[in-house]
């Protein structure tokens, strides 16, 4: 039986997660992690993961700096598995990282967000996902609010001049400029949160 759809979407940890990333490190910046040697835009945050990793699965696919499609493939196949072991319904991801769940043979929500937090951490969605979405989004590691603010003003929702300062204030209040919750508004900013520079489906 299925019960009440759970909404689980990475929506406000994607974006909170690329607002708070900037290029800390130079591109020619390395750091060791004992015998891994990370290197260019995003090292630092890789290395960070890497450094706390536990699983070797993890651990080999943060190794090169980047998360490839196969990479990222394995584990969105083992959170799926995961999952379903755990009577969790999963449809895979959506934009940007999102997605939902649904509460299959009449476990509560408290099961759901339990089961869904293990799974995070036994498939290593984080920071495997996580990653993978954010170096194809973002590959130089750009000041996340700048490239957003910029996004709602080559959409236009904004006008010219609206700043990553101004940009963090509407986030920090939940009020920006235009309607985000329903039509064109709420469009322009799932785009321009998960895909600022509009680099997801330029291959």
């Amino acid at each position: 039986m299925r019960a009440l759809r759970e909404s689980v979407t990475l929506s406000a940890i994607v974006l909170a997660l690329l607002t708070g990333c900037a290029a800390t490190e130079a591109p020619g910046t390395t750091i060791a992690v004992g015998d891994v040697d990370f290197t260019g835009p995003w090292a630092k945050e890789f290395s960070d993961a890497y450094r706390k990793a536990t699983s070797p699965f993890v651990k080999a696919a943060l190794r090169d700096g980047k998360i490839s499609d196969q990479e990222f493939a394995e584990m969105e196949q083992k959170f799926r598995s995961c999952l379903a072991d755990a009577s969790v319904g999963f449809d895979g991801f959506g934009p940007g990282g999102s997605y939902s769940t649904e509460n299959l043979n009449g476990i509560s929500t408290s099961e759901n967000q339990a089961a869904t937090d293990r799974c995070t951490d036994e498939s290593g969605q984080y920071p495997i996902g996580t990653f993978y979405y954010w170096v194809k989004s973002n590959p130089r590691n750009l000041d996340g609010p700048t490239i957003i603010a910029a996004c709602f003003v080559k959409k236009k929702v904004v006008p010219p001049g609206y700043s990553a300062k101004d940009y963090t204030r509407d986030s920090q209040n939940d009020s920006f400029p235009f309607s985000t919750h329903d039509g064109e508004g709420a469009k322009v900013m799932q785009e321009c949160s998960y895909d600022p520079l509009g680099l997801m489906n330029a291959d």
